[in-house]
């Protein structure tokens, strides 16, 4: 069963308490809001499930911890700067909290420097019948957040672009926004049949 949420597991250091600017945010607003009305992200009492980011020059924009990505708002959005996996901690530029899971991001950029764009949601489908769809799933369950769940993405990664974490949820990679959203929907629109 999936860990209640408590909030991020990092330490966030702010180079500056601005909203970061940039005109991938404006895609990320629409993709939040598309994937929040298929069901994707769900709610809870702090916010809703999932995380978007892309790359930019100087690291990358992700959506900040318990945003509700059916209503995003400028700030809803940190850009990290730096982070290290070994020490969970980040620097960032933004006025909240970056993503619960800002180390798997910052993973799986570290490992495939051509992916651009990364959506993490909470498809239930996906998760249900990963083995059975033939979709790459972890093979094990790991806490939300951790330094551990972000190792076992590593371990299976490799070329693959969408991957199901173990009763947690799934991540599609892109070059653009719309490649990984657009994949998201493809899968689960074949699950859904």
């Amino acid at each position: 069963m999936p860990e209640k949420y408590k909030g991020t597991k990092f330490g966030t250091v702010f180079l500056k308490k601005e909203i970061p600017q940039d005109a991938g945010i404006k895609k990320l607003k629409f993709w939040g809001s598309k994937l929040s009305l298929l069901g994707l992200t769900p709610e809870y009492d702090f916010g809703a499930a999932g995380n978007l980011s892309f790359r930019t020059a100087g690291g990358y924009i992700i959506t900040a911890a318990g945003s509700n990505l059916g209503s995003l708002n400028d700030e809803d959005f940190v850009e990290v700067r730096s982070c290290s996996l070994d020490n969970s901690k980040v620097t960032v530029i933004g006025r909240r909290e970056p993503s619960s899971e800002t180390m798997l991001h910052c993973a799986v950029y570290g490992k495939r420097p051509e992916i651009r764009v990364i959506f993490h949601v909470h498809d239930e489908y996906a998760v249900g019948r990963c083995e059975e769809l033939g979709l790459k799933c972890t093979a094990k369950e790991y806490p939300y957040g951790s330094r551990e769940l972000a190792a076992e993405v590593l371990k299976i990664i490799g070329s693959h672009d969408y991957i199901v974490m173990k009763n947690h949820g799934i991540i599609s990679l892109g070059a653009t926004t719309d490649e990984a959203g657009e994949r998201i929907i493809g899968v689960n629109g074949r699950i859904k049949g």
